[in-house]
Formats: C-alpha cells, structure tokens, sequence
C-alpha cells in the first residue's frame, strides 16, 4: 500500500529490508539440511532422527504498521541432530501432528523412491507455466530411447503466492488469511485485503473508485529462459508483419493560411521568466488580448486551465484556455481539427467551436462556452448514474458526437468522462457534448506510414486505450466507441480502469480482456498484426496473456480474475458483481 516520504517510513522499510535478509539467509539454511536429509534417506539410514518444526513468520508489512515490504512465508526448519536415535510410530506420528502441513518422512521417503525409479513420463512444474515432457517412443527393439521431446503449454497453474508462501485462495485476505465475501484489491501491491484490514491500514473504508474495473491476478514469476523456450516451441503464423511504406500525400486543395497575435512584453524574454511570469496566474477582471475579460475559473486539467470569460466586442460568454505548453505546431493541427468540426457542425450542437488564439507569454485558444458540469464531476453525486435513463443520455450523446467525428475524419482519442460535458439545453432537455480535442487526429488508419497511433506510440487517457493503442495498431473510431464504452461503465460501476501510476499499460490491457471475456488473452489475429515484440510482452500458445516486470526484474504473467457474460440489460455480469441496484426500465 502506499507510503509517504517519512523519514520513519524510511526507517521502516530499511527494518524490514534487513529482516528479510535475514529470513532469507535462515530459508537458504534450512534447504541445505533438507538436501543433507534427502541424501540420508536416499542412502536407506533408518536411525536418521527427524524434528521438524513449523516456524510462521509474521506479515512484515503489516497493516499496523508503515512499512511497504511483504513478507509472507511459512519456514519449514529441519534440524537433524549429531546422535541419531530411532524413534516409534508412535512418536513419529505424534511429532507430524505438531506439524501439520508439513511433510512427513514417509512422503520424503516415497519422493526418494521416486527419483531412483525415474518414470519415463512426468509433468514439471515451473513457476507461472506447466511443462510437459513426453519421451519419444523407442527406434529399437533393444529399448534404446532417443531424445526426449518437450512440448511447452502456459497453462498456468500458479496463484498470487510466491513459492513457499501459505496458498491463500480467492476468497482469502492476503494479511489475515480469514475468508471473506468482499475483498479489495490495493493497487501498489495487486494483493486482495478484507474490508477491517484495508481500514486498519488506511483509516477509512475502501471505496469504489479505488477499485479496478476488472479484477486483476498476478502469477509467479517467470524465467526469461522458459518463456524463450515456449514461444521457440509455439510460433505465432504470420508474425512479424510485412513493412508498408506509407502513401503519397494527397493534394489537399487550395492552401489555407491564418493568422495569429502575439503579445510582446518588453520586460520578459526567457523560458524562466515566462515561467515565473505564468506561476501568476489569472486575476478576476484582466483583459487577455484587449478583447478577453476574465471572470473565474471553471476547469484545470493535466496541461490546460480553463477560465469563463466575457467576449467584450462579440458581448458573449467564452471559455479561455491556457495552456501550460503549446508550440504552434500543436496549434496548428487545432486549427486543423476546429475547422473540419466546424464544417460538419457549424452550429457547434456537438462540439465547441474554436473562435480564437493567440500567445501572451504562453499559449491561449478561445472557444464557445459550453454551461454544464463534466461527467466525472456529476458521478460522486450518489446514485446519479444508477438511473439507466441518465446514462442512456451519456451514451446517446457521446455516440451522436462520434458519428459526426465520423463525417469529419477526426478521431478524438481521449474520450473519458472528464471530456463529456452534462448541459442544460433550454426547451429540450440535457445533453451530453464531446469537449478537449488536444489528443485528436486525422482518421488514416488505412495509411500506416501516416498513422499517428503507430508513429507517435500512443495518446490521450491511458486508461481508455484500446487494445489496438496498446498494440500499436492503426487507430480508428473504434477506439473512441470503446473509450466511450469504458467510460459508460465506470460511470456506473464507480470503479476506474486507470487509478494510479501502478496501473501500467499491461493492467490496463488485462482489464480489457476481462471486459471482452476472452479467457485465452490476447488474439492470435490481434497479435499477428502487431508490430512489437510480442514474444517479450504477452505468453505464448494457447493463452496469450500481458507479462510485465515486477520490482526485481522478474516477469509476471497478469490474467483478469473475473469473465463477464453478456446481459439481458447488456450490462453483463456487472450488477451481480459489483452488488449494484440496477433499476428496471
């Protein structure tokens, strides 16, 4: 779970690094009597005396306390003793019940056998993935074997434990190991925790946004080596795909040409002084371009601030937008997006219009303005989207803007709830408007050479991607309609896809998967056409699921915990799983 800069943070974590060295020193010690115990029984010493004591390690990171290390582990300390004595049954059986759990000498005793036997057949099990080997058949009558041939199958068997750790199954808290009904995924460490653990952690109950779409599991780690070995026994067909060069860029008609105004300050020349001059801010009153008259502020996003304004020639409300950067190439390709949008909605019933911009130390756009609240904004307001008919609002409006996006060429690339603005239109009712094309480009998702998806790997809400962002595939308006799918759900759900930077780009395609119900990852038709080395960022045959590094460098496989079947509402499996009262219509 999340830690702050402390400097008793850093005590903690340096604690319990050092406790974990030490644990790891004492589990290297104990696998080294447990290979000396091996070698006696192998060697048939009935008078080897046993003690075998179960000795379990408290949570490191526990949820008292303020350290971010897990150390979840059960050692297992076999200790054989100088002078051996025989012991009873009795005794022997006495001593395995102090120890439940643990192997008993007569499991040891048949692992031995079974080495000395050496079955021809056998199943080896690897972290994260299951290897089969099967001897070939015999080319003599003699019973000579040849070479023994493996075929390789990601079939995973692993759970969220690490080797040695206590299995917890899913209904298990990670920090207690009770059994619980609901229990909460926390991001920075992907592990599941009950509701009383998650509060005495943090304070306060989970919440629904904290919480990830689609349930998330991680496997064992997995060694480079065998998953090189996999993918060499299970080719993907027609991977990588053929180079298309790009087309030749069609004749766009006469030339259009604008102009832009440019305010010069006498007493500021310098990226600093810019910068100190923009910390300023915007005071209630000032005048930007001697047309501009600042009222207050109304929105701020990751680069913009938005301010409503009064147009003092025009006598109209505006929304002023300063951007923290905007080269005139960005500003250029606004002009680009504002006019093709101004062709097929030149009324702006759709979109905002872009009326102005010009520089004044940092970049400035005007546009229309749009009275209403975003749909982020109105979805903490309890219950406001459990009513289906707003959210079929959402959805009519949000899918009318992409037919018109259609028209225009343009695919907006970042529709999020943030984006989607909740208006009161007088006599007719809400409605729901599309705003922000920062992110937007041209629709040639047909001219790879010019794909924008492809040659500037990727934009707008990393929690929206499709799977065709991640991939690197050309981008259409598909990718808007399932961003605006996405945003339908978290609207409901009150659950996000993307909550904090732990939620990489692995994450948020595991997430994607489970919305699809595609059980065997990614597919094959998908990879094939992808341009990255998918041999290192996803498993091979049959199950072709995202891998990511985790802390220590190792490979993890995530796969999506919950499959969602489709509804009679077409809300699926959502209501059922995220104990949602869905209304009737």
């Amino acid at each position: 779970m999340g830690c702050g800069a402390s400097a008793s943070l850093a005590k903690d974590l340096e604690r319990s690094q050092l406790e974990v060295e030490k644990l790891q020193k004492e589990l290297q010690e104990s696998q080294r009597c447990r290979t000396v115990l091996e070698k006696r029984l192998k060697g048939d010493d009935e008078s080897a005396h046993i003690l075998v004591e179960a000795e379990p390690v408290p949570n490191a990171r526990a949820k008292g306390s303020n350290s971010v290390l897990v150390a979840e582990r059960c050692e297992a300390v076999v200790a054989v003793e100088p002078s051996w004595t025989p012991i009873t049954k009795e005794e022997h059986s006495e001593l395995i019940r102090e120890a439940p759990g643990l192997p008993c000498v007569a499991e040891l005793e048949k692992e031995a056998e079974a080495q000395k036997a050496g079955d021809a057949g056998h199943q080896v099990e690897l972290p994260g993935i299951v290897v089969h080997e099967v001897e070939a058949s015999s080319s003599s009558s003699g019973g000579d074997k040849t070479e023994g041939q493996q075929q390789v199958s990601l079939e995973s068997t692993a759970s969220t434990c690490s080797p040695g750790v206590l299995t917890k199954s899913a209904s298990t808290c990670s920090q207690c190991f009770c059994e619980a009904a609901s229990l909460f995924l926390d991001p920075s460490d992907l592990n599941r925790y009950c509701e009383s653990c998650w509060i005495e952690y943090y304070g306060h109950p989970p919440s629904r946004s904290e919480l990830a779409l689609v349930p998330v599991e991680v496997s064992e780690p997995l060694a480079e080596e065998v998953l090189a070995e996999a993918w060499s026994e299970q080719i993907l067909p027609g991977w990588p795909p053929p180079f298309v060069s790009g087309r030749v860029l069609p004749d766009d008609g006469p030339e259009t040409w604008t102009f832009v105004r440019m305010r010069l300050r006498r007493d500021i020349c310098g990226g600093h002084a810019r910068e100190q001059l923009s910390s300023f801010g915007l005071a209630t009153g000032e005048v930007l371009a001697q047309r501009y008259q600042v009222e207050h502020p109304v929105g701020e996003g990751h680069f913009t601030k938005a301010f409503q304004a009064r147009d003092l020639k025009e006598g109209r409300q505006v929304c002023v937008k300063r951007h923290r950067n905007l080269p005139i190439e960005a500003l250029s390709d606004l002009y680009v997006i504002g006019q093709r949008l101004q062709e097929v909605d030149p009324g702006g019933s759709f979109f905002p219009m872009l009326v102005d911009a010009f520089y004044d130390s940092v970049g400035y756009t005007v546009e229309s303005m749009l009275e209403g609240r975003n749909c982020l904004a109105l979805s903490t307001e309890p219950s406001f989207f459990q009513d289906l008919g707003k959210l079929r609002l959402v959805a009519f409006g949000a899918l009318s803007g992409l037919v018109m996006l259609d028209k225009a060429g343009v695919v907006h690339n970042d529709i999020k709830p943030d984006n989607l603005i909740w208006t009161e239109v007088h006599g007719s009712g809400p409605r729901v408007k599309i705003v922000d094309f920062g992110c937007a480009r041209l629709d040639h998702r047909h001219e790879s050479g010019r794909n924008w998806a492809l040659a500037e790997g990727g934009a707008g809400h990393l929690g929206k991607w499709a799977p065709e962002m991640t991939l690197r595939l050309a981008i259409g308006h598909r990718a808007d309609v399932w961003g605006t799918a996405v945003s339908l759900c978290e609207l409901l759900c009150g659950r996000t896809v993307w909550r904090s930077e732990m939620d990489t780009a692995e994450v948020v395609m595991t997430q994607a998967l489970g919305l699809c119900n595609l059980r065997d990852g990614v597919p094959p038709s998908l990879l094939r056409r992808s341009p990255l080395d998918v041999r290192q960022l996803y498993t091979p045959a049959p199950r072709h699921w995202p891998l990511r590094r985790n802390a220590s460098g190792q490979m993890e496989t995530l796969r999506s915990a919950v499959s969602y079947t489709a509804g009679k509402s077409g809300i699926g499996t959502v209501k059922s799983l995220y104990k949602i009262p869905i209304p009737r219509e």
